[in-house]
């Protein structure tokens, strides 16, 4: 038997053998896809969270805002409940929107999606899963590197909230926040691709 036979029957391998090596390859295939995603989100709502900053310095101007919010339906349709928008923190993420959510999904979504189902539309997976790599490991590596994209988002969020002098608990919840919505499409993601032929259908 070649040692290559017995790695391959070695018992407790499991579905997830080999993992670790494919995260380490996919987070160096696409360190510059995820750096731009990651740089791209962030630059977002720091540009959204200075600009509102500058545009409603005192609360009398926060107040006017919100009033105003009001009485515009179509704005409200697009960015949300306006909970909290007599504040500044309310504001930004009022400002952000669905917009912000919409990017995380897609960075989460993408990520996955190129892994999974594209790398098989293209036989990679069949070239991966003829060395000793468990069935479950390239899906597993592709969510795992995509949550880690998104949780480095999410902190960054965090600090660019921090930065405008906004409380810690509500900076952390809006952080955490993106980063589930983006978590949850990454996984609705990996479940599509099992059920799809192509990446165009999903």
């Amino acid at each position: 038997m070649t040692p290559t036979a017995t790695r391959r029957q070695r018992p407790g391998a499991g579905t997830l053998a080999g993992t670790g090596r494919l995260l380490r390859f996919l987070v160096r295939l696409d360190r510059v896809r995820l750096a731009l995603w990651i740089a791209g989100i962030a630059l977002l709502v720091w540009v959204s969270a200075v600009s509102v900053a500058d545009l409603y310095p005192t609360q009398a101007d926060l107040d006017k805002a919100a009033a105003a919010l009001l009485d515009n339906a179509a704005v409200v349709a697009l960015n949300g409940p306006t909970y909290g928008v007599d504040t500044l923190g309310g504001q930004i993420v009022f400002q952000i929107g669905s917009f912000g959510y919409i990017t995380m999904a897609l960075m989460g979504m993408f990520l996955v999606g190129r892994h999974t189902r594209g790398d098989e539309e293209e036989g990679r997976t069949e070239l991966v899963r003829a060395s000793v790599v468990g069935r479950n490991a390239p899906t597993t590596a592709a969510l795992v590197a995509a949550g880690g994209g998104l949780v480095v988002v999410g902190a960054l969020i965090t600090l660019i909230m921090l930065s405008e002098s906004l409380p810690l608990a509500g900076s952390l919840a809006y952080g955490a926040a993106m980063t589930a919505f983006g978590l949850l499409f990454a996984c609705a993601m990996a479940v599509a691709a099992q059920v799809t032929e192509h990446t165009r259908t999903m």
